[in-house]
């Protein structure tokens, strides 16, 4: 099995146990992992090639655009919504990962309480996300 694959699953099981445990910051870098890990391998998966060179792609993107490009950003609003559109899927789903992004920069970098609340919908968003990019693995 893929590593980030796997790596994806224990991020969400390791989101819910968290949440169990009253541990709602990293419980939500958990979610939001399990579903960026999982974009990774689905979109290497379907475009039949490697990690490595997604992230190739992804370095030859920012030298042509002479602009910085993160890999988050690229795997999200480049490959994620190509996919959905390709596959006329709701794009909403982007939207939403860019939700649980922001959670995940809050609950990681700000100097602010992350609610029992917040964990639980970020779960809920990885686990709506996760659904989604699985159907693009049948």
């Amino acid at each position: 099995m893929p590593q980030l694959f796997n790596k994806s699953k224990i991020n969400f099981n390791s989101a819910k146990l968290l949440i169990e445990k009253g541990l709602d910051p990293p419980s939500v870098h958990c979610s939001y992992y399990s579903s960026f890990q999982l974009l990774k391998h689905v979109i290497a998966a379907n475009e039949g090639i490697s990690y490595e060179e997604l992230d190739i792609e992804r370095d030859t993107l920012v030298k042509q655009q002479n602009k910085t490009i993160g890999a988050h950003e690229f795997l999200i609003d480049k490959k994620f919504l190509n996919l959905l559109s390709r596959e006329r899927a709701n794009i909403r789903y982007a939207m939403e990962l860019n939700q649980l992004k922001t959670y995940r920069r809050r609950a990681d970098y700000d100097n602010i309480e992350i609610t029992y609340n917040e964990s639980k919908d970020a779960l809920r968003l990885a686990q709506k996300i996760n659904e989604k990019l699985n159907e693009f693995l049948l």
